[in-house]
């Protein structure tokens, strides 16, 4: 049995909030605030008979005195402490005034900006691989590439559908990086292909629809939507596009490898 406390005891001066010691009182604060609230439900089942032992005024002769040596039925906390001229219990009154007092704003702020940080920091690594996939060429567009210079530009976006665009990335392409002209059969379509990779540090901070680009709820379990635009020289000249799709795989938790036929 916790000892009970005397309430002659001297209350011990409250704690600054100054400086590094803040952190500590907002903690303190939240855990008075949870057994404060505990303690009013607890009263209000047994009809406002109810009060921690820990908190139980001890007076000379006429203090509660409870021994777990006693036998016979329990009375009611309350009647108990009537009969022997106890102090009056913990009123709900007094539970809210107190708690009116406690720094209950900056214990919001704390436990908002851990719950930020905390997020942060299980998002994505900015390494991660989000999006890898392949390009090739269409029979014909390799000519018109080859009359355009056979040197471009190739514009990558990822789209997740109804969130928006999480990335644009663009790189130097030519025409001897592509291998020979034309659609691969199908389930051969990934290898020998221009690869292309988008990382986690690479994705834009917002999509175009205002949403705030990060793993969870975002890209991390959906589809992830491939465009590929080739453009001539470092130019907006459009020589030939083409769409793919990483789709998200469950079982490992990764997006497939997007294949991408330009045409």
């Amino acid at each position: 049995r916790p000892p009970e406390c005397s309430s002659s005891q001297k209350r011990e001066p409250p704690v600054s909030t100054d400086g590094m010691g803040m952190k500590m009182v907002h903690a303190v604060a939240t855990a008075v605030l949870v057994l404060c609230c505990a303690t009013m439900q607890v009263n209000a089942f047994l009809g406002g008979a109810y009060m921690p032992r820990a908190c139980m005024p001890v007076a000379g002769k006429g203090a509660l005195g409870l021994s777990a040596r006693q036998s016979g039925p329990r009375m009611p906390m309350g009647m108990q402490m009537q009969e022997q001229g106890a102090g009056p219990l913990l009123g709900r009154r007094s539970v809210l005034a107190g708690l009116a007092v406690l720094p209950l704003a900056p214990v919001g702020r704390t436990l908002v900006g851990a719950a930020e940080e905390e997020a942060a920091a299980a998002d994505a690594d900015p390494e991660e691989v989000v999006v890898q996939g392949e390009m090739r060429l269409e029979e014909g567009t390799d000519a018109k590439f080859d009359k355009a210079g056979g040197k471009g530009t190739a514009l990558v976006t990822l789209r997740v559908v109804g969130k928006g665009i999480i990335a644009e990335k663009k790189f130097s392409v030519e025409a001897a990086d592509f291998p020979p002209a034309g659609k691969p059969s199908k389930g051969k379509e990934v290898g020998g292909g221009v690869p292309f990779i988008i990382k986690a540090k690479e994705l834009r901070e917002k999509t175009d629809k205002g949403r705030t680009v990060k793993k969870e709820g975002l890209w991390g379990d959906d589809d992830i939507f491939v465009r590929v635009d080739l453009l001539q020289g470092d130019s907006k000249k459009k020589i030939a596009s083409g769409l793919g799709k990483a789709k998200y795989l469950f079982d490992t938790k990764t997006h497939q490898t997007s294949f991408v036929l330009l045409e």
